[in-house]
């Protein structure tokens, strides 16, 4: 079988790159953990909104991807509580959730959320989703870098 082709937006490194990972299912938060991981990313995980405002505040992410519906402070909340607090307010947040019709993405961008990806998540989306998002915040030098190519 011929080897498949890497995408090249899969192709792009993610080092030095912090990403906060919001979603209390923990087979979902370990397969994104796994996948950022792969692309180079460092990631942090929480369970819940609460979990995720706290690394928010003390970790100064990158960017974060907050599941929508969680128990407790779910992402509309914690989306809501950062944007209020000073110190977190320019947060870039993403929402990640199973609900992807038209009024559901109109009310995260609504909400405050600068961008929604719908589950599964699609890594090839998910990569470009977070070079639009990341690409302003990271000098020419420090962005997000294709891989080198392996001669064969």
């Amino acid at each position: 079988m011929p080897a498949r082709k890497q995408s090249p937006a899969i192709a792009l490194r993610f080092e030095g790159v912090t990403i906060l990972v919001v979603e209390d299912h923990e087979d979902s938060r370990d397969a994104m953990r796994q996948f950022l991981e792969s692309i180079g990313a460092t990631v942090l995980l929480a369970r819940n909104g609460r979990e995720g405002f706290d690394l928010l505040t003390s970790q100064a992410p990158d960017v974060t991807l907050c599941d929508l519906r969680m128990p407790g402070v779910d992402g509309y909340m914690l989306v809501e509580r950062v944007k209020a607090d000073p110190r977190v307010a320019r947060a870039k947040i993403i929402a990640v959730s199973a609900f992807g019709e038209p009024t559901d993405i109109q009310r995260t961008w609504a909400a405050g959320f600068d961008g929604h990806l719908v589950k599964p998540v699609d890594h090839e989306l998910l990569v470009a989703t977070l070079q639009r998002t990341l690409w302003a915040r990271f000098p020419t030098e420090s962005r997000p870098r294709r891989r080198e190519r392996r001669k064969r």
